[in-house]
């Protein structure tokens, strides 16, 4: 069996968030209009909200081991590069 690749899991868990999503504005559409017992809808909204925030945690997880987020030694490199390039030109 492959091993999934935290991209993977990220694509996985936007695609589930997106469904969460219209799910919870179905719920608080109904919290709004009144309806008679909302144990169901605020449950609804509780698992939304972990689908989404796990969406995000995995997808920020993805985009780190992919080196798509520089580090703060990064910009500090670029930074200190451009103002000595800076300097010798003048």
């Amino acid at each position: 069996m492959k091993r999934q690749t935290p991209r993977a899991w990220a694509v996985r868990t936007g695609v589930l968030s997106l469904i969460a999503i219209v799910v919870a504005h179905l719920a608080l559409t109904d919290i709004a209009h009144g309806e008679a017992d909302l144990t169901l809808e605020w449950n609804v909204l509780r698992a939304s909200f972990v689908i989404i925030i796990a969406f995000h945690v995995l997808a920020l997880r993805a985009l780190v081991q992919t080196n798509g987020a520089p580090s703060p030694q990064d910009s500090r490199m670029t930074a200190g590069s451009s103002s000595q390039s800076s300097a010798g030109a003048s």
